[in-house]
Protein backbone atom coordinates (compact mmCIF):
# COMPACT_ATOMS: atom_id res chain seq x y z
CA UNK A 1 0.00 0.00 0.00
CA UNK A 2 1.40 3.37 -0.98
CA UNK A 3 1.29 6.27 1.43
CA UNK A 4 2.33 8.79 -1.22
CA UNK A 5 0.02 11.81 -1.24
CA UNK A 6 -1.65 11.02 2.10
CA UNK A 7 -1.85 13.67 4.84
CA UNK A 8 -0.59 13.03 8.38
CA UNK A 9 -0.64 14.94 11.64
CA UNK A 10 2.15 13.97 14.02
CA UNK A 11 1.87 15.64 17.40
CA UNK A 12 5.08 16.16 19.33
CA UNK A 13 6.96 16.09 16.02
CA UNK A 14 9.40 18.94 16.48
CA UNK A 15 11.93 16.64 18.15
CA UNK A 16 12.64 13.13 19.33
CA UNK A 17 10.46 10.17 18.44
CA UNK A 18 7.78 12.34 16.84
CA UNK A 19 10.31 13.91 14.50
CA UNK A 20 11.58 10.47 13.57
CA UNK A 21 8.04 9.35 12.75
CA UNK A 22 7.37 12.51 10.73
CA UNK A 23 10.57 12.08 8.75
CA UNK A 24 9.78 8.44 8.06
CA UNK A 25 6.35 9.41 6.74
CA UNK A 26 7.84 12.20 4.61
CA UNK A 27 10.25 9.68 3.05
CA UNK A 28 7.16 7.75 1.93
CA UNK A 29 5.70 10.86 0.28
CA UNK A 30 3.25 11.76 3.04
CA UNK A 31 2.34 15.45 3.43
CA UNK A 32 2.86 16.51 7.05
CA UNK A 33 1.38 18.63 9.77
CA UNK A 34 4.07 19.09 12.39
CA UNK A 35 3.04 19.99 15.92
CA UNK A 36 5.08 20.65 19.03
CA UNK A 37 6.99 23.20 21.00
CA UNK A 38 10.40 24.72 20.38
CA UNK A 39 12.29 27.64 18.94
CA UNK A 40 10.27 29.18 16.08
CA UNK A 41 13.30 29.66 13.81
CA UNK A 42 14.49 26.08 14.33
CA UNK A 43 11.00 24.72 13.63
CA UNK A 44 10.75 26.76 10.44
CA UNK A 45 14.15 25.45 9.32
CA UNK A 46 12.96 21.91 10.06
CA UNK A 47 9.70 22.49 8.15
CA UNK A 48 11.55 23.79 5.11
CA UNK A 49 14.13 20.97 5.21
CA UNK A 50 11.48 18.25 5.28
CA UNK A 51 9.53 19.90 2.45
CA UNK A 52 12.66 20.31 0.30
CA UNK A 53 14.30 16.96 1.05
CA UNK A 54 11.18 14.87 0.45
CA UNK A 55 9.07 17.00 -1.90
CA UNK A 56 6.06 17.06 0.40
CA UNK A 57 3.87 19.80 1.82
CA UNK A 58 4.79 20.50 5.45
CA UNK A 59 2.61 22.66 7.68
CA UNK A 60 3.46 23.57 11.27
CA UNK A 61 0.94 24.33 13.98
CA UNK A 62 2.00 24.99 17.56
CA UNK A 63 -1.34 24.06 19.16
CA UNK A 64 -1.01 23.08 22.80
CA UNK A 65 -2.40 19.54 23.07
CA UNK A 66 -3.48 20.18 26.65
CA UNK A 67 -5.97 22.83 25.48
CA UNK A 68 -9.13 21.74 23.72
CA UNK A 69 -9.65 25.12 22.05
CA UNK A 70 -6.14 24.97 20.53
CA UNK A 71 -6.79 21.47 19.23
CA UNK A 72 -10.17 22.41 17.73
CA UNK A 73 -8.67 25.44 16.00
CA UNK A 74 -5.74 23.42 14.66
CA UNK A 75 -7.95 20.63 13.35
CA UNK A 76 -10.28 23.09 11.59
CA UNK A 77 -7.32 24.86 9.96
CA UNK A 78 -5.69 21.57 8.97
CA UNK A 79 -8.93 20.33 7.41
CA UNK A 80 -9.25 23.57 5.43
CA UNK A 81 -5.64 23.37 4.19
CA UNK A 82 -5.44 19.63 3.46
CA UNK A 83 -9.01 18.49 2.83
CA UNK A 84 -8.69 16.05 5.73
CA UNK A 85 -6.23 13.74 7.41
CA UNK A 86 -5.46 10.16 6.55
CA UNK A 87 -3.02 9.47 9.39
CA UNK A 88 -2.82 10.77 12.97
CA UNK A 89 0.06 9.95 15.30
CA UNK A 90 -0.59 11.26 18.79
CA UNK A 91 2.91 11.53 20.21
CA UNK A 92 2.42 14.74 22.23
CA UNK A 93 3.49 14.53 25.81
CA UNK A 94 5.72 15.80 28.50
CA UNK A 95 7.89 14.11 31.04
CA UNK A 96 7.74 15.14 34.65
CA UNK A 97 11.46 15.12 35.33
CA UNK A 98 11.00 14.53 39.05
CA UNK A 99 9.57 11.03 38.61
CA UNK A 100 9.74 10.34 34.84
CA UNK A 101 5.95 10.05 34.70
CA UNK A 102 4.76 10.46 31.09
CA UNK A 103 1.60 12.51 30.67
CA UNK A 104 -0.01 12.51 27.23
CA UNK A 105 -2.28 15.35 26.15
CA UNK A 106 -4.99 15.74 23.61
CA UNK A 107 -6.09 12.15 22.96
CA UNK A 108 -9.72 12.74 23.83
CA UNK A 109 -10.06 16.00 21.90
CA UNK A 110 -8.38 14.66 18.77
CA UNK A 111 -10.34 11.42 19.00
CA UNK A 112 -13.61 13.34 19.31
CA UNK A 113 -12.81 15.50 16.29
CA UNK A 114 -11.74 12.55 14.18
CA UNK A 115 -14.68 10.39 15.17
CA UNK A 116 -17.30 12.97 14.28
CA UNK A 117 -15.71 15.17 11.65
CA UNK A 118 -13.06 13.28 9.73
CA UNK A 119 -13.18 10.82 6.91
CA UNK A 120 -15.49 7.90 7.63
CA UNK A 121 -13.04 5.00 7.58
CA UNK A 122 -10.63 6.63 10.01
CA UNK A 123 -13.43 7.53 12.44
CA UNK A 124 -14.78 3.96 12.34
CA UNK A 125 -11.29 2.57 12.88
CA UNK A 126 -10.76 4.76 15.93
CA UNK A 127 -14.13 3.77 17.41
CA UNK A 128 -13.33 0.09 16.85
CA UNK A 129 -9.87 0.50 18.42
CA UNK A 130 -11.34 2.31 21.44
CA UNK A 131 -14.00 -0.37 21.94
CA UNK A 132 -11.43 -3.17 21.73
CA UNK A 133 -9.12 -1.34 24.13
CA UNK A 134 -11.92 -0.94 26.68
CA UNK A 135 -12.92 -4.57 26.20
CA UNK A 136 -9.34 -5.77 26.73
CA UNK A 137 -9.09 -3.68 29.89
CA UNK A 138 -12.05 -5.54 31.42
CA UNK A 139 -10.28 -8.91 31.15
Amino acid sequence: MSLKGKHALVTGSTSGIGLGIAEGLAKEGVHLVLNGFGDAAEIETLRQRLATDYGVQVIYDGADMSKGADIARMMAEVAAKTGGLDIVVNNAGRTNRSNNDLSVFGCRCIDHWLTYRSRGRLGRALRTFEARTKEAGKR
